[in-house]
């Protein structure tokens, strides 16, 4: 789950994040479930 993502700015940074923590388990041969589900929290800049 990824808290409060208030602009595509944040949801890319993020998503940059999660690709390289992927890759980085693949380089190093570790098992991981490949297949998992993200899910975001989208805040409003209107309040």
């Amino acid at each position: 789950m990824y808290p409060m993502i208030e602009n595509v700015d944040d949801l890319e940074f993020v998503q940059k994040l999660c690709q390289e923590a992927t890759d980085s388990l693949k380089r190093d041969n570790k098992e991981f479930k490949e297949d998992f589900k993200q899910a975001k929290t989208l805040i409003s800049a209107e309040r």
